[in-house]
């Protein structure tokens, strides 16, 4: 079975000039084959729109079952579908692909009950060494690079990882703005705020409100302002042999083997 994920207007995607932002979309996702990527079954198109038919994820997105559970989600699930997500970015890592779009939004839950990673509306392919400057998406999720505009590589999406993973279990990300709604400029005074506590990193405050020692540890070091600190920047396994990690068999998660997961 599968499902429309999304579809563009042509004649916006000409007067924004994104036609070759959607070929590049259509190009990575036919290239990532992968049990925990959502699988781009075909694109079509008519006179006015393209569309995008993925595979159907019967679970619907992880913000949908976050609302259902009350805001958050305990903390066993929270690790299932992290590592799938982890296994996700390791391919990501291998292609050298950014993704840039990583939110509970934008991850789903197939029929097995395993999260695939989706939408790559904003994700890029990189050549070796290079960085990309485009500055854009939620600001709540953007890493203190992209505020900067000093260039996103693949350590970016591990920033993304550390924020999905905390807002996961706490209901909301770290670095939510206190600016109330009805004050003048409210948006942009948000959006300031929201920014000076990214470019600082997570505080010690906020960690503490984790349910266990070890996914603090490994959500802390994700959410380093300097990328190349980051858990798994230099190698993505790093963080499959982190204490949070430890007890999941990557090998049999991969093959989609349940045993791979703590009990």
């Amino acid at each position: 079975m599968y499902l429309l994920k999304r579809s563009y207007v042509k004649y916006e995607l000409e007067m924004l000039n994104l036609f070759s932002q959607c070929q590049r979309e259509r190009q990575i996702m036919l290239e990532l084959q992968h049990p925990f990527i959502s699988r781009l079954v075909c694109t079509l198109q008519d006179g006015a729109h393209v569309y995008f038919l993925e595979e159907y994820s019967i679970g619907g997105d992880i913000l949908s079952l976050m609302e259902r559970c009350g805001g958050s989600i305990g903390e066993g699930i929270c690790l299932k579908i992290a590592s799938c997500v982890l296994l996700a970015l390791s391919e990501l890592r291998l292609r050298n692909i950014i993704c840039r779009q990583l939110a509970p939004e934008n991850i789903f839950i197939d029929a097995k009950g395993y999260a695939k990673l989706g939408n790559f509306s904003r994700a890029k392919k990189l050549s070796v060494g290079s960085r990309t400057m485009t500055v854009f998406g939620v600001p709540e999720y953007m890493p203190p690079e992209q505020i900067f505009g000093s260039g996103q590589d693949t350590t970016s999406d591990l920033w993304q990882f550390g924020v999905l993973i905390y807002e996961m279990l706490i209901g909301n990300t770290p670095f939510g703005s206190n600016v109330s709604s009805t004050e003048n400029n409210s948006t942009e005074d948000s959006r300031k705020e929201t920014f000076s506590k990214i470019i600082l990193g997570i505080n010690s405050n906020l960690v503490s409100m984790l349910p266990g020692a070890d996914v603090q540890v490994v959500v802390q070091q994700l959410l380093l302002p300097q990328s190349q600190a980051r858990l798994g920047a230099s190698d993505v396994s790093d963080l499959y042999i982190s204490a949070w990690f430890m007890d999941v068999n990557f090998n049999k998660l991969y093959e989609r083997d349940a045993s791979g997961l703590p009990k």
